[in-house]
């Protein structure tokens, strides 16, 4: 944009942050009549203005080069014919080499994997593995879109398990509509969440712990969820599709006492709770995890222990810890969704602390119960 346009919306941009409507029509009546205070302001863009300057954008030339085959493939898909559109989607790939167009490059592979597919669908042979090579350069070009994944298996089983890249990227999604949603023009509604968080999941008193936990899970960008009836669980995290962790609380225990059978029977039911009262696919693994500072349990109860792991509280609270924290480092540099920069570095800032559905359910996994307890004689 010229010089003036940028510095007039990079001042409109500024003036708009944290206003009051009285304060924003105050603005407008200044603007209208020409005051001494808008005669300030506008001597304010044009300072702005002299230190801006206009330059073409990365891949304008690339971008050029391909509209006409642009248009030739929506010509095409609009008349039925998809191998045309196909060939004109090829075309335009050939040209976006621009490494500043890499998504722009996804859109067009995804487009030529549909046409592909559509084709197929139509009788020509071969083109659903060329659905699947477009489709999985679409993904390599946009490693961080959750459901390009799933297009790189068209034809597969429709139960087959979600690959971790999948489930991370999944996560990563849900964890941009949670920062949106939390508000990203000032921090404190986001303040307020972390504050709610980390202050509860101190708590022992299961009504300050469990809500906090639950809200953990979503902050993570996991399905997190509680109901309130009779033999329920407490919070559960769907990590993806194949994965779900069903929570048994028992924040209010003494570390020093002794896990009875009643405890032990309810946490090992959750599992067949879950399955007929939250949408789940056929497939996934459904691991009960017991939350508590209780190292000895009864010899009576250790049978119904045997598919349940247990989280010792105070490793749950040094994992949510690191999680706030993460959090607030991502949510620092998030440009908004869809950005694919900032999911690549979202997903490895993930892994790295071992925060991904994986390392989490490897992590609950290594907990079982035989291996975490002891058993009271």
């Amino acid at each position: 944009m010229h010089p003036e346009l940028q510095a007039e919306l990079q001042f409109g941009i500024e003036q708009s942050k944290d206003q009051t409507i009285a304060s924003v029509m105050e603005n407008l009546t200044a603007f209208l009549e020409q005051t001494k205070e808008w005669q300030k302001a506008d001597n304010e863009i044009v300072g702005l203005r002299g230190g801006l300057t206009r330059r073409a954008l990365p891949g304008t030339d690339d971008l050029e080069a391909a509209v006409g085959h642009e248009i030739d493939y929506e010509q095409s898909v609009w008349q039925g014919d998809y191998a045309a559109a196909f060939e004109a989607c090829r075309e335009v790939l050939a040209r976006l080499n621009d490494d500043s167009l890499r998504g722009y490059r996804a859109l067009w592979s995804y487009l030529a994997g549909s046409a592909a597919w559509l084709g197929f669908k139509g009788g020509i042979p071969g083109f659903d593995q060329q659905a699947r090579t477009q489709y999985a350069a679409a993904q390599k070009a946009a490693r961080r879109v959750a459901w390009l994944v799933g297009l790189c298996r068209v034809q597969e089983a429709p139960d087959a398990a979600p690959t971790r890249d999948e489930a991370l990227a999944l996560q990563v999604e849900k964890l941009e509509g949670v920062l949106e949603e939390l508000g990203t023009t000032h921090d404190r509604k986001f303040n307020e969440e972390l504050l709610f968080i980390g202050d509860n999941i101190m708590e022992a008193d299961s009504k300050k712990f469990e809500p906090a936990h639950e809200r953990l899970g979503t902050l993570l960008g996991f399905a997190a969820g509680k109901i309130e009836s009779t033999g329920s669980p407490d919070p559960w995290w769907i990590l993806s599709d194949g994965v779900c962790l069903v929570f048994e609380d028992y924040s209010n225990a003494e570390p020093s006492s002794c896990l009875g059978v009643t405890k032990a029977r309810q946490v090992a039911s959750h599992p067949n709770w879950m399955r007929e009262n939250v949408p789940l696919s056929k497939s996934a693994h459904v691991i009960p995890v017991l939350v508590t500072p209780v190292s000895l349990v009864d010899k009576d109860a250790m049978p119904h222990l045997k598919e349940v792991c247990i989280w010792k509280i105070d490793e749950f609270r040094a994992l949510a810890k690191t999680a706030l924290l993460v959090i607030r480092e991502l949510r620092r540099t998030f440009p908004g969704s869809g950005d694919l920069a900032w999911r690549a570095a979202a997903a490895e800032r993930l892994q790295a602390a071992q925060l991904d559905p994986a390392s989490i359910t490897g992590l609950v996994i290594s907990r079982s119960a035989d291996r975490v307890v002891q058993v009271k004689t």
